[in-house]
């Protein structure tokens, strides 16, 4: 048995040193890899500065400064295995080694880490408006007296927060492709940001040059498992809805949203508001005092998932009012010309209201329609004109959502957009109680016609909407809003699981967003019947497959590695089942 672990050990290591990655030692010091120019040093307990030679261990108490033409890099092991860049015009002191901790005086520290193996974080770095603690591998924070603190994350989360735990106070977390900016402390001045392709170009820069660096050091590390690429990331998301004019801004909302962002660990969240028109025929679209939510509620949930670290995507959906009198809103339509200008008017004024507001807010992705297939079928005209508008006063991303049935494969302005999006309640089976496998099955055609469609255009395809009610037949109709039948919480999971397992690894394929998480935590459980995972077996699997690496990018060395491992030992099986 002893053999046997140990012979596994040495030809896990051989497949590393195979495939170029070497498994290093371990040192809780920072290690220094390399200088540029001058940097100097202050050990702790001495007089005066030093010249800083490659090499050097920086101790607890050490204080290193660079100047106008100088910077290092350095490594830190242990459990936060981390390196750190110290630009131009930088000064730090370490004041901790187990878990690492630095202390930014001025200037900016670069820092790419392993992901962490416990949740708690275990590398921090300190500047006068607060502590940064790691939740994944790649990042740079800035701190100027004048200016404040500036995070800008690259790969991972970094929580940002009053006190070196970061656990018992109300922390922000800065997401891969955002930057924060905080002046004061406290409840200081927080301003989100998107990061642009200049950084991320810098950040890929420094990442191929350190590794090189350290394939002649000491330390694991799997830096160059990440690629950033902003454009775009994939989207883990969540749609957040209310029909309520005050539903985003109650304490239930903050507490709702907080929990899909820790339990379901969405990196998206799109947030819906909805407006209304009488009838299919109505050419006025306006607010609804009781169910449109106010603009400070709306503003209010961008700002909370901004803080939670979510990136957003602002949903402004239309809907008819009088159901009764039949149609919904991919009916909507009209006879003459001077039906269609008089609703492309008020839907424009309806449109350009919330693109205003998105970009006030820095929101990442504006949906400007969802399923009004007869206008965009037959109207495509009216709708380029419309994205045009769009883009003078908002400089975001933009998207449509075409309904699965009848639209997405017809839209002829694919090209105006950034994303091409679907409703995608395809339908998968025709069985009230199917398998597994059978659901997973019934994508089979529709991947392969969605394959083709966005050959044709080849924009990247998100799902805006996608989503299961936990009932029997909920395979079959994934529309069906009002079914009845029993309680079916497995359903529900293998239909999730299968979009998941279709969906995660296509190359065209860059996100979706489930439907849909209520602003009132308690539409949970077992006995619900409607569409929100929440409390559900859905709710685990979606939190087990978002935490996995962003599929858009190069799988992390880690993961790799015992890859290669698990195909080399089946190999070996198979081998020795032939003979």
């Amino acid at each position: 048995m002893k053999f046997k672990i140990v012979f596994l050990l040495l030809l896990l290591s051989v497949i590393t040193l195979a495939v170029g990655y070497p498994i290093y030692l371990y040192s809780l010091n920072a290690r220094t890899v390399s200088v540029t120019g001058d940097v100097r040093v202050l050990g702790s307990g001495q007089d005066g500065w030093q010249k800083l030679a490659a090499r050097r261990t920086l101790r607890v108490g050490d204080t290193a400064k660079t100047s106008d033409s100088s910077g290092s890099v350095f490594v830190f092991g242990g459990a936060a295995n981390t390196v750190v860049k110290a630009n131009k015009n930088t000064e730090f002191k370490v004041i901790d080694k187990d878990p690492p901790q630095l202390e930014l005086v001025t200037g900016e520290l670069m820092a790419a880490l392993t992901r962490p193996s416990v949740k708690r974080s275990t590398f921090t770095i300190k500047t006068p408006n607060g502590v940064c603690g790691v939740r994944g591998t790649g990042w740079k924070v800035a701190s100027d007296k004048d200016t404040g603190t500036q995070i800008e994350v690259f790969e991972g989360r970094v929580k940002f927060g009053k006190t070196p735990t970061l656990y018992y106070e109300d922390p922000y977390i800065v997401r891969s492709g955002n930057a924060l900016k905080v002046k004061g402390t406290g409840d200081g001045d927080y301003k989100y940001s998107a990061l642009l392709p200049g950084e991320y170009r810098m950040w890929n820069r420094w990442i191929k040059n350190v590794s090189g660096k350290l394939n002649k050091m000491f330390v694991y590390n799997e830096l160059t498992g990440s690629e950033a690429d902003p454009y775009p990331t994939f989207q883990k998301g969540i749609t957040y809805a209310s029909w309520q004019s005050w539903g985003y801004a109650s304490s239930e909302s903050n507490l709702s949203m907080s929990k899909l962002e820790e339990k379901a660990g969405a990196s998206w969240v799109n947030i819906l508001v909805t407006w209304y028109q009488d009838d299919i025929e109505s050419t006025e679209i306006r607010p609804d005092l009781d169910r449109t939510p106010t603009d400070e509620n709306a503003a209010h949930i961008i700002e909370k998932a901004r803080k939670l670290g979510l990136h957003v995507m602002l949903t402004p959906q239309l809907d008819i009012k009088n159901i009764e009198t039949g149609g919904w809103r991919a009916d909507i339509g009209f006879a003459d010309a001077s039906g269609w200008d008089k609703w492309f008017v008020s839907y424009k004024e309806f449109i350009l209201y919330y693109a205003k507001m998105a970009e006030k807010h820095d929101v990442e992705i504006l949906n400007i329609g969802t399923e009004l297939s007869l206008s965009t079928t037959t109207r495509p005209d009216k709708w380029i004109k419309l994205i045009a508008e769009v883009r003078k006063v908002y400089k975001g991303r933009l998207v449509y959502t075409a309904n699965w049935f009848d639209e997405y494969s017809e839209i002829k302005f694919w090209e105006y957009l950034d994303y091409a999006g679907i409703s995608a309640y395809f339908p998968l089976t025709e069985e009230e109680k199917p398998s597994y496998d059978t659901i997973l099955a019934g994508w089979k055609k529709w991947v392969e016609e969605i394959d083709r469609w966005q050959k044709t255009h080849g924009k990247p395809v998100i799902f805006p909407e996608i989503g299961y009610r936990s009932v029997e037949g909920a395979a079959r109709e994934p529309w069906e809003f009002l079914k009845g039948g029993e309680a079916d919480l497995q359903q529900q999971y293998d239909c999730y699981k299968a979009a998941l397992e279709t969906f995660w690894g296509k190359e065209w394929f860059y996100g979706m967003y489930w439907w849909t998480w209520r602003t009132k935590a308690s539409i949970q459980g077992k006995y619900d019947r409607g569409y929100t995972p929440n409390d559900k077996p859905a709710l685990g699997l979606l939190a087990r497959w978002y935490s996995r690496p962003d599929p858009r990018r190069r799988m992390a060395l880690a993961t790799k590695v015992i890859d290669r491992f698990v195909d080399l030992t089946e190999k070996i099986r198979k081998y020795k089942e032939e003979k």
